[in-house]
């Protein structure tokens, strides 16, 4: 007798994606071929690869939804999968934008030594404590700003499905998608918005992924 294979304990595409996905924020970050700071200034290589990196964090935001998603069935979901995600991406948050409050630079040290080490971390302090919206939508480093956009998407997915339903949500989202881009890459069109913050920080951004 046969037995039935069991299924994969990981999804080939998915771990594919995520790989690829690593690679590309790597290349947005490093910035490859970019000699003449030109980037996004002129059809360059510098310019193409990071156009082509971009699909990255959108990438990580829908699959993060396709698994919140198929672990909450039913038209009620699970509250308790929503609130495990956001807090294990909450308490990431946290943990990381305490490191960033150190300063990374060893040539402080060696260089200055300690004064001028504790003093880059007045400033640090100093900044946090004039800037805590900037803090609560990104951290202390601007790198961090996926984690809670990712986990306000969540919630408030969680929340809309909940109460409101899949139609609903899928309404939310569109708009919120739609505020993003006016707010943002288009905030200088006719039909732009002009907002006091950076508009992909927070749900706006996160929430058309994680839903879609």
């Amino acid at each position: 007798v046969k037995r039935a294979a069991s299924p994969p304990a990981r999804l080939a595409a998915v771990e594919g994606l995520r790989v690829l996905g690593a690679l590309a924020v790597i290349v947005i970050h490093a910035t490859p071929f970019n000699r003449d700071g030109r980037l996004g200034l002129a059809w360059n290589a510098a310019t193409v690869a990071n156009q082509l990196a971009r699909f990255a964090v959108p990438a990580f935001f829908v699959l993060a939804g396709y698994f919140w998603a198929v672990r909450v069935p039913g038209p009620r979901g699970d509250d308790r999968v929503t609130r495990g995600m956001v807090t294990r991406l909450l308490l990431l948050f946290a943990a990381w934008s305490l490191v960033y409050v150190l300063p990374y630079d060893g040539a402080l040290l060696t260089a200055d030594g300690p004064r001028a080490w504790l003093g880059q971390l007045g400033r640090k302090v100093r900044w946090i404590a004039t800037h805590p919206g900037t803090v609560l939508l990104q951290g202390t480093n601007g790198h961090l700003w996926f984690l809670p956009a990712l986990a306000s998407g969540v919630a408030i997915a969680a929340g809309v499905r909940r109460w409101l339903g899949w139609r609903a949500l899928v309404v939310v989202a569109v708009l919120a998608g739609l505020y993003a881009l006016l707010a943002r890459p288009y905030a200088r069109t006719l039909l732009g918005l002009t907002v006091p913050y950076n508009a992909r920080n927070g749900p706006a951004f996160a929430l058309p992924c994680v839903v879609a």
